[in-house]
């Protein structure tokens, strides 16, 4: 295992000028973001190939990054490899500590939200889930991000939510993991609340009959929200997990939900070529269909100012509503190869930057995209022609440190690179 540091990695390529960036990284669009009339611009040496990363972390060729997540005071940041944990101080990249499995290659990790000024807690989700079961572990970690008792083992038999941004209460106090459970339908998937600090079951939440795919908290925690195949989306409780009531049938396999910032409304992505909102204080009111919607939608996520909802599709496709009156207001749609298919460019992460002013997505081309919806300018991070990379939809892997001034991406060479945030 290596790491690479960004000043072995900076020297300036000769395809690349200030002025221009790669021309041969530009986008083959059918739809960019513009403003009024005029199309987004490529701000000044973008597109960008890799290489010219501030840091970069890889293994090389024998091993690929699988997971990152960083603590939300910015100061570490975390990287999944096999079944290894590597986290790093932000400021000068500097090695923190080393946390392995021991049992099986990760899948997942996220840090809850810094519950106190000494502590922190990791989630990691590990284990071969094709030959063996699965576990959910927890990390009660201290200020310098190692472990407090590495005798104090939290595992619990599970899954952590493939397409849901966060699997903790915003009081870092619970978290929300997918067991296996049996009842009259048979065996499937329940969603099961955890104590952090203790890993005990607080409540355990059935009712859906097919797989279900996203659960998560409201930002007050009074709800919990859970999206499955069998076509409903299902409330609880977010105090003690009783059933509250179901939105649907939508028509359609559920992939994910979003609550907007103030809690009033959920929405719901589907595999029937739409997104559908429910206002959860009146359950008897129709849905808002969300239009432009084409195959499967399976990340969504509002503006923290509550303006926008950005919807990520499969056929590469990133679609932006106004949320006050439902309006689609930009479309973004990556056109399909010659020889190719646009179905490989599944957009599969969403980042909201300057309170929802810029926005940050990852399509499954080998590229990190941002737009500044002010100054209609626009960045590319990409791999470049000579750069080995292979096509895949991976979820929750790119790590935000805006106070920071710094957005990671793993890329789909397997490995994970740190750019600097364009200064507005």
């Amino acid at each position: 295992m290596k790491v690479l540091l960004g000043a072995t990695q900076l020297a300036k390529r000769s395809d690349v000028t200030e002025e221009h960036g790669r021309r041969d990284l530009r986008d083959n669009l059918e739809s960019d973001f513009k403003k009024g009339d005029s199309p987004a611009e490529w701000a000044p040496g973008h597109p960008v190939a890799w290489g010219h990363e501030q840091w970069k972390f890889s293994s090389g060729e024998e091993k690929s990054v699988t997971s990152v997540s960083a603590t939300s005071d910015e100061k570490y940041f975390a990287i999944a490899i096999d079944d290894t944990l590597v986290i790093f101080e932000v400021d000068g990249y500097k090695l923190a500590s080393v946390l392995k499995t021991g049992d099986g290659p990760i899948k997942s990790i996220e840090f809850a939200r810094k519950p106190s000024e000494d502590t922190y807690v990791l989630a990691c989700q590990y284990g071969d889930q094709y030959g063996r079961a699965t576990n959910v572990k927890i990390w009660l970690l201290d200020q310098d991000c190692r472990e407090i008792d590495p005798d104090k083992k939290i595992v619990v038999e599970g899954y952590l939510p493939t397409f849901a941004p966060s699997v903790f209460s915003s009081d870092c106090k619970t978290l929300l993991l997918l067991a296996t459970t049996t009842d009259e339908w048979g065996s499937h998937l329940a969603i099961v609340a955890l104590d952090v600090q203790t890993g005990k079951e607080k409540f355990r939440m059935t009712g859906h009959t097919d797989s279900i795919m996203w659960t998560g908290f409201s930002p007050d925690d009074k709800f919990i929200a859970s999206a499955a195949w069998d076509r409903y989306m299902k409330l609880w409780s977010g105090e003690d997990g009783k059933f509250i009531r179901d939105y649907g049938p939508t028509g359609a396999q559920n992939w994910a939900c979003a609550f907007d910032p103030e809690g009033v409304n959920l929405a719901v992505t589907t595999g029937a070529h739409r997104a559908l909102m429910w206002r959860i204080d009146d359950p008897q009111s129709f849905p808002i269909a969300l239009a432009g919607k084409v195959g499967w939608e399976r990340v969504i996520s509002n503006s923290p100012d509550g303006t926008k909802l950005a919807i990520g599709s499969a056929d590469g496709r990133l679609m932006v509503h106004e949320t006050k009156a439902m309006t689609l207001i930009q479309v973004w749609q990556l056109g399909a190869e010659i020889g190719g298919s646009r179905w490989l460019k599944e957009v599969t992460e969403i980042k909201w930057l300057d309170n929802g002013n810029r926005i940050s997505w990852t399509p499954s081309d080998g590229s990190l995209q941002m737009y500044d919806f002010e100054t209609n300018m626009k960045w590319k991070w990409a791999a470049g022609k000579e750069d080995k990379w292979r096509r895949g939809a991976w979820f929750n892997t790119v790590v935000l440190l805006e106070r920071k001034g710094l957005i990671g991406s793993r890329d789909q060479d397997g490995a994970f690179r740190m750019w600097k945030i364009p200064e507005k």
